[in-house]
Formats: structure tokens, sequence, C-alpha cells
């Protein structure tokens, strides 16, 4: 049946296959059945791309992703082949979904983690965030998943995350140059996972990196919900080793007085400030 409806050219008897796989992906005891094939969600991936009912797959793909978090040995060849469909010349609502597989498998365990990170995801992550930043909203849940690949990736095998640094900040300014709250949160995330891991070549990184300046940014000119983002962002740096200068507490002891006493602060903004004051890691010098 995933032959005919991904294999077969367009007629009455692949449209029925692809309608059917619809329904198979819609429940879980089935969905799994159907991703567990090899390369399944790569070929629906592009059945999608051609299909006179594109969204219906999409929604029934998006749907099955509480799957693939119970897949724990991905085959190589399934990784590879989302990779290259993150590169190839399809929509971003695909990409999207391609990416939402592999951030999913790469959460579900060490050897997909350790897999796709060796399957070339830094070069192929590092282009789509080239793609796709500065490309507005539409493009904003990809660079969520991206970012969801990102933190998975350095959680299981952090030996190359001082590479995601520039991209996650891209995607940061991104979602603070469009005041999405979402965005920033799912790098910050990835960001304060890349700070934690006290490698070296992470801290030199991060401390070269365009970070400190965008933050500053962020606290003069976000909205709430982006303050809030960024204030986790602070205690990991200091917390993972990154040397924060007297001046840098100074200010951030300053700006976090200010929105818990500011009148017009946002609660969840207030209650942020407060914990982070009450917690202080970010004043390690």
């Amino acid at each position: 049946m995933l032959r005919v409806a991904t294999e077969e050219p367009e007629s009455v008897q692949q449209a029925h296959a692809e309608a059917t796989m619809v329904n198979l992906l819609s429940n879980d005891s089935t969905a799994a059945a159907v991703l567990q094939r090899p390369g399944a969600v790569m070929r629906l991936l592009h059945c999608a791309a051609t299909s006179s009912d594109c969204q219906a797959l999409i929604r029934a793909l998006l749907t099955a992703l509480p799957v693939a978090h119970s897949q724990k040995a991905v085959t190589a060849d399934d990784i590879e082949g989302l990779l290259e469909f993150l590169q190839s010349e399809h929509t971003m609502e695909l990409k999207h979904v391609a990416a939402s597989y592999l951030a999913s498998w790469a959460e579900s365990s060490v050897v997909n983690s350790r897999r796709i990170a060796s399957s070339g995801s830094v070069n192929a992550i590092c282009h789509v965030v080239r793609q796709v930043t500065g490309k507005g909203r539409e493009s904003h849940l990809l660079q969520c998943e991206v970012a969801r690949i990102m933190g998975a990736l350095g959680a299981h095998c952090a030996s190359s995350m001082e590479q995601w640094v520039n991209p996650l900040v891209f995607m940061l300014a991104d979602g603070a140059a469009t005041s999405d709250p979402s965005l920033a949160h799912a790098v910050v995330n990835a960001l304060a996972t890349c700070a934690a891991t006290g490698d070296p070549s992470v801290q030199k990184a991060l401390a070269n990196s365009t970070l400190w300046p965008l933050l500053h940014t962020i606290a003069k000119e976000g909205c709430g919900q982006l303050k809030c983002a960024a204030i986790p962002v602070v205690g990991a740096l200091a917390s993972g080793g990154i040397p924060v200068c007297e001046s840098e507490a100074d200010y951030w002891t300053e700006t976090l007085l200010g929105w818990v006493t500011g009148n017009e602060s946002e609660d969840c903004l207030v209650a942020t400030s407060t914990a982070a004051l009450a917690g202080k890691e970010w004043l390690i010098c």
C-alpha cells in the first residue's frame, strides 16, 4: 500500500492508496506500522509534494508525530533522506514536517542523536538556517523545529555544538525582530543547552558571538514574553562557565529589578525576573 501510494503514477488506485495512508497515519497503532517501513517518512513527504491533496497528507504526518518519539533506532538511510529533503527545493511547510520528525527522533534516544550528528546534520541544518532566517513568520515553525534538533543533539552528543551558536543567534534575532516568543523560547532552550555543555569551544563561540548585544536589544525593545525568554539565557551562560563581566552582571541586576518593580511589567516577566534574582546564577563573574 505504501509503495502504491508513493511510487505509482497518479491514478485512481494511487489516490485510493494515498487516502488509505492518511487514515492509517491517524491511528497510533497503524501509524507505527507505516512509519517503521524503510524510508516511509521521506517517501510520504515526496508524495505530499506532488499530491493533489497535499494538506491531508501533511496533517496526517503531523498527527503521527508522537509515534516518532517511540522510534529509538531510526536507520541512517531514513535520517540522511530527511536531511537531504531539508536541503532540496520544497515548501517550508513540507520542510517543517521533515524537521519535526528529525527533532522527535533526536529527542527519543541517544542512538538517534548520534546517527543524526554523524550524518552531515551540521551542514544541512546550517544550510536551512541560511535559507529561512529573515523570511518572516511563515518560516518560524520550521525554525522552531530546527532549534529542537539542535537542542536534542546538544543534550545527547555535544561534540559539534560550537557550530550551532551563530545559526541559533541568527534565529533568535529573527524571533526578536518579529516579536515571536515561540521561536525565541525554542532557540533559548537550545542556546541554554549549548552553554550548559561547558565545552571550551562552545564557550569561545558564545563569547565571540553577537548574543550579548542581541540580549540587550531584547531587554530594551522586546515585548514582555521576549524578555522572559532572554532571562534564562543569561543564567545559562554564567552557569555554563561563560565569563560574565561585572558591568554585565550590574546591567542585568538593574534590568531585572526594574522589571520586578515596574508598574507596566507583565506578570510573567515579574515572576521570571524574581526567580532569576533569587537564583543569582547569572551573577557569577
